[in-house]
């Protein structure tokens, strides 16, 4: 019995990709955390991870806090309307 299935170049090329980024992706994964010093460069890259964090709510603070203030006072406003209402005072 003799089967013939085609299948477009792309796909076997976008497949071959995938399969090569997951084993990489994997293998450092596995370098990072798994081995003896795994905690030490754990903790290395959380705390990249932070600064990178930290460096971008630095550069958009002024945005950060405008919509901040915007939702904290919509809330409040909400929350001290509906305990005015329950207590009464309106």
């Amino acid at each position: 019995m003799k089967i013939t299935i085609e299948i477009d170049d792309r796909e076997i090329t976008e497949a071959v990709k995938a399969t090569v980024i997951r084993n990489a992706v994997q293998s450092v994964e596995e370098k990072l955390f798994k081995d003896d010093y795994g905690n030490y460069d754990r903790r290395m890259y959380r705390d990249a991870i932070k600064e990178a964090v930290r460096e971008t709510v630095k550069k958009n603070a002024g945005d950060i806090v405008d919509r901040g203030t915007a939702y904290a006072g919509e809330y409040i406003g909400k929350k001290g309307l509906k305990k005015m209402i329950d207590d009464g005072t309106i």
